[in-house]
């Protein structure tokens, strides 16, 4: 029984393994085009549907407290990217696919890096699993008490654990 439970377990790594060597092969360099913000680390490029790489930002129905006074922190992320490039025309590098199938990318306005602007403001926060690109930029933004740092908050990746 538990060869068996082996061997079903390889398969489907196997499977998974080729299945990202050819969604790799097929990336495309650049992904262009007007910038539309679905929420603080995710929008429409063009056609392409793009998260922001190496970033989580909080979820657009996300909050977080002030004072002790609840604020909206995921729209106020999703506003600030808004802010930056919404209509804009930006460029994207596409370094994978994630499992809803949008495009993860060094995206860029400018020459300014989106990802790391949003966690140098402290509108997103680094994700240690996939790169460390962009935790200086986040603990500056900590010291500095930028954004979300001025107040009380769950980690995007744990609030949407528990919601």
């Amino acid at each position: 029984m538990e060869l068996k439970r082996l061997v079903v377990l390889a398969t489907g790594c196997l499977a998974l393994l080729m299945t990202t060597a050819q969604v790799s092969a097929e990336l495309p360099q650049e992904v262009s085009g007007r910038a539309s913000v679905i929420d603080g680390d995710s929008l429409w490029v063009g056609k392409f549907r793009v998260r922001l790489w190496g970033v989580d930002a909080p979820e657009d129905d996300q909050v977080c407290f002030l004072n002790k006074e609840e604020q909206e922190c995921g729209s106020t992320a999703t506003e600030k990217l808004e802010d930056l490039v919404e209509g804009r025309k930006i460029q994207c590098v596409p370094q994978a696919v994630d499992q809803p199938g949008r495009y993860l990318a060094k995206c860029q306005y400018e020459g300014v890096d989106l990802g790391h602007w949003m966690v140098t403001q402290g509108w997103a926060f680094a994700l240690r699993e996939t790169t460390d690109h962009y935790l200086a930029a986040e603990k500056k933004a900590r010291v500095d008490k930028l954004g979300l740092w001025q107040s009380n908050f769950v980690y995007p990746w744990e609030w949407r654990d528990n919601n």
